[in-house]
């Protein structure tokens, strides 16, 4: 089983546009919803952070509140990091109950053909909802497990025994030798900062602690693409699929790293007006080597380590991204359906299928925002000023007061509206596509 490409980029498109009328009916109220949590959230946050009740009449206006709520955010999080995170948990899981409500129909709708049941006003819960949760969290915790954790723990780890091998007294000397008392120990990261060879340090043994995660993906993407997994693979020759894939796996890693040393060097740029001069003259990718490089004498291997734990991110993250839709519409927890969309080179041609729906909404959103409001709000202006020409015309020269009010209240009504049909337009893309993918699973 291959991936047709523009096949499930395709479908999940027409699944957006061509069931719009579906869409809209059964996500209108749960995003409704969904737009109003977030101002409930901008006031809870405000409220643990404060350590009372704050409401919309101790400010003005909400983005009053939201300002507020930027200046405070990140001291809340030191101050009461539990607070913020039951806070954070809460509004996450009620904000999935909400999109699942409409997901899995339109899910089982993309994938089985199966029509969501009528009614203007949907709100509904029921086994499939609990599906797409279960396998939404699953997923993430997965990825928890696999990924951060592991990670995260290593790095922590790291840090740790750095600090404490830093803070060891290398040697004791006596500046005095007429006086005992006059002590000077030298600790090993005063050594190290005077030899400057901190940076060394540190970051070859964050390689260190790295290596093992590498090989472990390493060895996962030899198993991936063994030929078993591979339709025509022909016949299992280890050392060329390990050559290949670490090949590959380099690769991706090594363009993680082209992209951070690009704008790393961009930062230098900025900070440096004689590199922003020749920057200037056309020689952004000279002065970008130059400053990037020797940056990267300390930077690379970190950026490095960045680049493999994104590498293995995107690679779980990928594995899992079929299992909502179906859990959905197999009814079904189980993985095997998952696993089987992205085997093999199947994963390579889910990011091609990825990159193309990502390049196609892309443009889709320009060409709205560079050509369709422009041309609403150049109608709409048109229209104010025949309207206020004609106004002025049955009023002895004057314009109605009401004019300005309705047009300025139309054009944020109209605004508002287009980016709800995007939302809409993007929900049922997604749902499109995992329909698919379950469609995929079942050949």
């Amino acid at each position: 089983m291959k991936l047709n490409i523009p096949s499930v980029a395709g479908s999940a498109l027409n699944f957006g546009a061509r069931k719009m009328e579906t869409i809209m009916r059964l996500a209108w109220l749960p995003v409704a919803l969904i737009l109003i949590l977030q101002i409930v959230t901008t006031y809870l946050y405000l409220s643990v952070a404060a350590g009372r009740f704050v409401s919309a009449a101790d400010f003005a206006t909400l983005g009053a509140a939201q300002s507020a709520l930027a200046g405070i955010v990140r001291a809340a999080w030191i101050a009461k990091p539990a607070l913020m995170a039951i806070a954070t948990v809460s509004v996450a899981l009620i904000n999935l109950l909400l999109v699942s409500s409409f997901m899995a129909p339109l899910i089982r709708f993309a994938g089985l053909g199966e029509r969501p049941p009528g009614g203007a006003m949907r709100l509904d819960f029921g086994p499939s909802q609990a599906r797409y949760v279960a396998a939404t969290i699953a997923g993430f915790l997965v990825l928890a497990a696999f990924v951060y954790l592991p990670i995260a723990s290593a790095a922590y780890y790291t840090m740790k025994y750095i600090s404490q091998a830093l803070q060891e007294t290398l040697h004791v000397s006596f500046p005095d030798p007429q006086s005992l008392h006059t002590i000077d120990p030298v600790s090993r990261g005063d050594a190290l900062i005077k030899s400057e060879k901190l940076n060394d340090y540190v970051s070859n043994r964050a390689l260190l602690v790295a290596a093992p995660f590498a090989l472990l993906w390493w060895a996962a993407l030899i198993a991936h693409f063994h030929p078993k997994n591979r339709e025509d693979g022909g016949r299992p020759n280890f050392l060329l699929r390990a050559l290949a894939t670490l090949i590959g796996g380099a690769t991706v890693i090594g363009f993680f790293w082209l992209c951070a040393a690009t704008l790393l060097g961009f930062y230098y740029i900025a900070l440096d007006p004689a590199a922003a001069a020749q920057a200037a003259e056309g020689k952004a990718f000279e002065v970008i080597a130059a400053k990037g490089g020797a940056a990267a004498v300390f930077w690379w291997r970190l950026i490095v380590i960045a680049g493999l734990a994104l590498a293995i991110f995107y690679y779980v993250n990928l594995r899992l991204t079929p299992w909502p839709g179906v859990a959905v519409c197999r009814g079904s927890m189980a993985p095997a359906g998952m696993l089987s969309v992205t085997r093999g080179f199947n994963i390579v041609r889910l990011i091609a299928a990825i990159a193309l729906l990502s390049v196609v909404i892309f443009l889709i959103q320009l060409a709205l925002n560079a050509i369709a409001i422009p041309a609403l709000a150049m109608t709409l202006g048109a229209l104010w000023q025949a309207t206020d020409a004609a106004s002025k015309l049955a009023n002895s020269g004057e314009a109605a007061a009401w004019i300005p009010a309705f047009f300025t209240w139309t054009w944020q009504l109209l605004k508002i509206l287009v980016n709800v049909f995007w939302t809409f337009f993007t929900y049922g893309v997604t749902a499109g596509f995992l329909g698919r993918l379950y469609r995929e699973s079942e050949r």
